[in-house]
């Protein structure tokens, strides 16, 4: 009975192994919302990665741990930050700066998962505004697929840039925002 018990068992880890493996290696999600600004004071909001404290949805946290090095706003402008679990240790550093059209971002976090991505935002005019998009690309190993399977990362992450793109609107728009949770 324990021997059979424990070949099912062994048998559904390398089900799920198997499984994990044929994920996709890549992984992007994108998010994009209208917002009552111009480019220059979205991109402005972006590319100075302090201002990410006023919309981020990740920066909720008074527990976590930030550093700026680097020029203020622009190519090489680096923030590194050490928090709660949820939220992780990481760094990201301005990549490309087009003002006011594109912010590309390297990302490299270590913790909870290892994994090292790009972040982008284009701005780009419509009728009374700007269409902000954000998107995330990531390279997936198998921690992290295995870790997809079961927290569903894409809708979750899906979720982080729909609420921090609501923020960046409620910062740009002048509109006075709820206390982080």
């Amino acid at each position: 009975m324990l021997v059979n018990a424990l070949i099912v068992f062994i048998f559904a880890i390398a089900g799920l192994l198997a499984w994990a493996t044929r994920r996709p290696e890549h992984f992007q999600v994108e998010r994009s919302l209208f917002i009552e600004a111009t480019p220059e004071r979205l991109f402005g909001l972006v590319d100075c990665l302090r201002e990410w404290n006023a919309w981020s949805p990740w920066h909720a946290n008074p527990a976590t741990k930030q550093s700026y090095t680097g020029p203020e706003a622009g190519k090489d402008a680096r923030y590194a930050w050490t928090g709660p679990y949820a939220i992780g240790t990481g760094e990201m550093t301005v990549a490309l700066s087009e003002p006011p059209r594109r912010v590309a971002l390297k990302l490299a976090l270590t913790r909870p998962l290892r994994t090292r991505g790009t972040a982008s935002f284009r701005f780009m005019d419509a009728p009374g505004g700007t269409q902000v998009t954000w998107r995330l690309d990531a390279h997936h190993g198998l921690e992290e697929k295995l870790a997809s399977l079961v927290f569903r990362l894409d809708r979750r992450l899906g979720d982080d840039l729909d609420t921090g793109l609501a923020r960046l609107k409620a910062v740009a728009e002048g509109v006075r925002m709820p206390a982080a949770e």
